[in-house]
């Protein structure tokens, strides 16, 4: 039988090796067997925590006990330190969760999947809750666009319940939040009857109100407000005292997005490379792939020649959520948005359709200007138009 370290056991399932030992120590890896003062580990064994997550669904709903919400994006930690913060934390199903989220947000949708599926079955809301949300945007990574609309629909259900309901304040602000993120991220109007987002920030937990103005910036974004949407970034940012990485990534990103749409490229630029260098430790790739159309060839420039093998990683996430997300858009909208082209032609495509000029684009994406008009001539053909005038009912408002 071959057999791994703790050291190859924990660098192959992204943990520290501490939480090894004590897994060893605790019979969860068969067949470990210490020798002097460390572990011998057979090859290859699986993740626990995916075992731990199908016996472990999150049904003690006793008064005192309380579950984070998405404790990995409410976790304050150093950059870096993501997997050492979900070790610490006390709870095992918050420690499942967490890792699920971890999954997701490092380009790992199957894991994160096999986690979070258990929980959707939970009696405690806030668990369930977690599970749903995660669950959307994996199972959009993964192709699997009935069951991300199935997480979509169960936690509108959820939240519809729990409006109706004599519930906290607290609470309804989560549901109010998650009502407009669902519909911000996918791109779609909020129901006539939801409230507005602002007054309820300021009952929500320290990282989810960064989040929610990550929200509220991203709708300004799109109805091109780019001032505004920039500003709001900006100011949740500096307000905050503590480093909350994932929710902080997601308003960085919005920012450089605003920044971009205002041509004010060299800006972006920088902010993108402070970005990278910020979140690259944790591996949270998913995060900026979710927004690769919107940054508009900056994640090309800045990291295709600088850091080869992240870039591949990064655009495997791109080429899989980014097209299972625009099939999932075309399903729910009353308009469909190209899904045939390739990631450099939708980036010409975005940028052409808002006025920028070949020369332009060239200069930006580092091409030259015959090949910018290559890609242009490509995307014509590829949605069967003829001129400029026809590309925008095919980009994304």
């Amino acid at each position: 039988m071959e057999y791994e370290t703790p050291m190859q056991v924990a660098e192959r399932l992204s943990v520290t090796v501490r939480a090894v030992q004590k897994w060893a120590a605790a019979g969860k890896l068969k067949g470990a067997k210490k020798v002097g003062r460390d572990w011998l580990i057979p090859k290859g064994l699986p993740d626990p925590r995916l075992a731990d997550a199908k016996e472990s669904v999150g049904d003690d709903v006793s008064e005192d006990k309380f579950h984070i919400v998405l404790p990995l994006m409410n976790g304050a930690f150093q950059p870096g330190k993501s997997l050492e913060y979900i070790n610490s934390l006390t709870d095992e199903d918050d420690r499942n969760i967490a890792m699920g989220e971890y999954y997701y947000y490092s380009g790992q949708a199957e894991k994160s999947v096999h986690i979070m599926e258990p929980y959707l079955s939970s009696k405690d809301a806030s668990l369930k809750y977690s599970a749903e949300t995660t669950l959307i945007f994996a199972n959009i990574s993964l192709g699997r666009i009935n069951l991300a609309r199935y997480a979509f629909t169960e936690m509108s259900n959820q939240n519809k319940k729990l409006f109706a309901s004599d519930s906290s304040i607290e609470e309804i602000a989560l549901g109010v939040m998650s009502e407009h993120a669902l519909a911000v991220l996918l791109h779609q109007p909020c129901s006539d009857d939801l409230p507005e987002l602002e007054p309820y920030i300021k009952y929500l937990p320290k990282a989810m109100k960064i989040w929610a103005c990550y929200i509220v910036a991203y709708r300004a974004y799109q109805e091109n407000n780019y001032e505004k949407a920039l500003g709001i970034a900006d100011v949740a940012l500096a307000l905050s005292i503590e480093e909350y990485p994932v929710t902080m990534t997601y308003c960085k990103l919005v920012g450089i997005m605003s920044l971009l749409a205002m041509m004010r490229i060299k800006e972006a630029k920088e902010r993108f490379n402070e970005l990278w260098q910020y979140t690259k430790a944790d591996g949270f790739v998913e995060i900026i792939g979710e927004h690769y159309g919107f940054l508009q060839g900056v994640v090309d420039t800045s990291m295709k020649k600088s850091d080869p093998q992240t870039y591949e990683l990064l655009m495997k996430t791109v080429r899989s959520f980014g097209v299972n997300w625009i099939k999932l858009y075309n399903q729910i909208s009353e308009r469909s948005v190209a899904d045939n082209l390739s990631a450099t032609e939708f980036t010409v495509a975005m940028l052409y359709n808002k006025g920028w000029s070949a020369q332009e684009i060239a200069t930006h994406l580092s091409l030259s200007e015959h090949t910018v008009r290559g890609y242009i001539k490509t995307i014509y053909v590829k949605l069967g138009i003829s001129d400029k005038k026809a590309l925008s009912q095919f980009m994304l408002r």
